[in-house]
């Protein structure tokens, strides 16, 4: 597995994979959506605002399985110095940061009908806010 970790045959796996891998993501996410959004029944209490969890759920999930990685990436850096773990840690900082404002963002929709407010500084959203 260490093999994967050098430059050359880092390029040449994910080359390989790329198109299928971002085709099946595509699918599938897409796939996901529809179904979330378009199909799943209303909820008796919150209505059409509960919608709004079937994305802000996953945002959130991402964001953080994103930050795991990045701190794994990152000891593994610092570790071997593997310029592809370097690399690996970037752009999960980068999925990271995307996703912790989808989530925000998400949250504060689904909180205005839901709360009465925007934002509230519940230790959860703080938490979140701090991660971004």
């Amino acid at each position: 597995m260490i093999q994967y970790f050098q430059p050359r045959p880092f390029i040449n796996l994910t080359q390989t994979w790329f198109i299928w891998l971002l085709v099946s993501m595509m699918v599938f996410l897409n796939t996901g959506y529809i179904w979330g959004l378009f199909f799943s029944p209303l909820e008796t209490v919150q209505g059409l605002s509960v919608k709004i969890l079937f994305i802000h759920v996953p945002a959130a999930w991402l964001a953080l399985f994103s930050y795991a990685h990045l701190g794994l990436f990152s000891l593994l850096y610092l570790s071997s110095k593997s310029l592809v773990a370097y690399f690996l840690a970037r752009s999960c900082c980068l999925v990271g940061i995307a996703f912790t404002c989808v989530c925000l963002v998400s949250g504060s929709l689904w909180g205005l009908p839901t709360w009465g407010t925007w934002w509230v500084w519940d230790a959860r959203l703080t938490s979140v806010l701090i991660l971004l």
